[in-house]
């Protein structure tokens, strides 16, 4: 992956950029969408079960 504010390069799974430290967004997305299914999944079971 490269840093989209100096061009660096920034391996995989790491949340800020190692030369500028400029914060990596795809990895704050990549989890909120995980939590977001998540959460949803678990609801969907909850709602089965009781209702």
């Amino acid at each position: 992956m490269q840093c989209n504010y100096c061009g660096g390069k920034i391996e995989k799974g790491i949340k800020a950029c190692p030369h500028c430290g400029t914060l990596n967004p795809s990895q704050d997305v990549k989890n909120a969408l995980l939590w977001t299914v998540g959460m949803i999944i678990v609801f969907s079971v909850m709602y089965k079960i009781f209702y």
